[in-house]
């Protein structure tokens, strides 16, 4: 049986936003709500694997709701500026991961998850609802599962287990609301019937309408009748309010939400704009397509010769790819197979040179003999610079970053570098990082060079006794460890040294979570 994952998208972007820490971009561009999506999305795309796919967001327009109770979801707290920024992206991000995305003005998001799933049961499709909200569950079916998301888990809700939680089959879940209400939408239901009672009335009687139908002659206790006499109009209001719509007029066959995988170009450009590598990565984004493969295979290199020195103009690049010096004038590849060519090359001092990792490539100059210091710009100091604390300043990672494009194999690499280098300049004068990058860290790549190159001496017996001494202070510390702690234990893991630390040696700690105590330095 075919599949439809159907996406309450407002809910799972709440759900992400407070679930994330506070993330943004260099641009202040704030990002934990989107990286939350994508990845519940990507979860339930792996676990569901589904022929169809759509994902339903609110409208800020009134519904039929507002239009039959005005006081519908009134007094709901705004939308807070950091989310309310991501969620336009949340919408461009689901369609580029296969979502089709929905809103339809006059309804809510659950109406056309509710009209999604009446669809799917129609066309013999078995429907997954992705929702944080609980409203969902008045759909459940044999056919429509509710994959309810929690603080700790997504709970799979079948007719089984919703009947095993809640003691009424899911179809009578609209007239528990009808009972208790709902605070977050403002749904009034009877004063003074919560869950509890409600769900206990309708497991009695089976309906609401079959609780007013026998009021007169059931045995409610005098405080439930006078509650249920005075919140019978209440309560009917209540359920037109709670009861999710499932004819919206969608006007799409089920084919039209047909799931055809990620849109791979539109997601590179939205995950290098919010800065998302890991996303990249995990997507398989920065793998060559296999246009890329063909245009990189007519890609030719011709050999340099004197005259192309005599009309090279700034910048150009350059590295070294398996012994062979490589350099692209802004036009065509160049191969330096003279070393002696290569030597005036480097001699030209007005002319500026764009390389990546300026180290590397002075070390693997020295191996064919030549000695070069003098690279005008190294991009990963550039990117450095510019963001000392991303950890990665590999080229494909900075080509994807800052020209949102995959990097293609060598030799086709050097023909991004001159586009690299004017956004990476561009920046590194906007930052005034420039006396930081060519007054100290390019002078700095050449001393470091030398300094690797000619290395130093190491008293291989001295660092022996030494490392001995370590070795002997550390049996000490853990003998003594064992002392106070009354016996021997696995110092190295978390959960039995927060055994021993909080609960055999009583010492103050913080919460304690399924995975035990934290044994941080904190």
């Amino acid at each position: 049986m075919k599949k439809f994952l159907a996406v309450d998208g407002n809910s799972i972007v709440n759900r992400a936003f407070y679930g994330v820490r506070p993330l943004s971009t260099r641009e202040g561009l704030p990002t934990n709500a989107l990286f939350g999506m994508v990845n519940i999305l990507e979860h339930n795309l792996y676990a569901v694997k589904p022929d169809y796919c759509a994902i339903a967001f609110d409208l800020k327009a009134p519904t039929f709701r507002h239009n039959m109770y005005g006081e519908y979801k009134a007094g709901r707290r705004p939308m807070p500026e950091d989310l309310a920024a991501q969620m336009p992206l949340a919408k461009e991000t689901a369609a580029a991961l296969g979502f089709a995305v929905l809103e339809k003005e006059g309804y809510e998001a659950d109406d056309i998850l509710g009209t999604l799933a009446a669809m799917a049961e129609r066309e013999d499709c078995e429907a997954y609802i992705l929702t944080g909200d609980r409203d969902a569950l008045q759909l459940i079916s044999d056919r429509v599962h509710v994959l309810l998301a929690t603080n700790t888990e997504t709970v799979d809700f079948t007719k089984q287990r919703f009947f095993e939680k809640y003691g009424v089959d899911s179809t009578q879940f609209v007239d528990v609301k009808a009972l208790m209400g709902d605070s977050s939408d403002n749904i009034p239901g009877v004063p003074g019937v919560g869950e509890k009672t409600a769900l206990g009335l309708i497991s009695r009687f089976g309906s609401l309408d079959a609780i007013y139908r026998d009021f007169d002659n059931a045995d409610f206790k005098p405080a439930l009748r006078q509650k249920l006499e005075s919140g019978k109009e209440s309560a009917y209001l209540s359920r037109r309010l709670a009861e999710i719509c499932r004819t919206v007029p969608l006007g799409e066959e089920l084919s039209h939400y047909a799931y055809h995988g990620i849109d791979r170009e539109r997601a590179l450009s939205l995950f290098t704009r919010f800065e998302f590598n890991a996303f990249i990565k995990r997507f398989g984004l920065s793998e060559p397509t296999e246009a890329q493969e063909c245009e990189e295979q007519s890609v030719t290199v011709e050999v340099a010769d004197r005259a192309l020195l005599d009309r090279l103009t700034s910048p150009v690049a350059f590295d070294m790819v398996d012994g062979q010096a490589l350099l692209f004038d802004g036009e065509r590849l160049w191969r330096f197979d003279d070393k002696a060519l290569l030597g005036e090359l480097f001699s030209k001092r007005e002319l500026c040179i764009i390389c990546h990792d300026a180290k590397r490539i002075y070390k693997a100059l020295e191996r064919e003999g030549i000695h070069w210091r003098g690279a005008s710009c190294d991009l990963m100091l550039s990117a450095y610079v510019l963001g000392s604390g991303e950890g990665s300043f590999d080229l494909s990672r900075l080509a994807l970053q800052y020209l949102g494009k995959q990097l293609p194999q060598a030799p086709a690499h050097l023909l991004l570098l001159p586009a690299l280098y004017e956004e990476l300049e561009k920046r590194i004068e906007q930052t005034d990082s420039a006396k930081l990058l060519y007054e100290i860290e390019m002078p700095l790549c050449a001393v470091l060079t030398d300094m690797e190159l000619t290395g130093f001496a190491v008293n291989r017996e001295g660092l022996e006794a030494y490392g001995s001494e370590l070795t002997a202070t550390a049996n000490a510390l853990r003998e003594r460890i064992y002392f106070l702690a009354g016996g021997e234990f696995n110092i190295q893991s978390p959960k039995q040294l927060g055994e021993v630390l909080f609960e055999r040696l009583g010492l103050p700690h913080g919460k304690k979570t399924k995975t035990g105590y934290s044994t941080n330095v904190e």
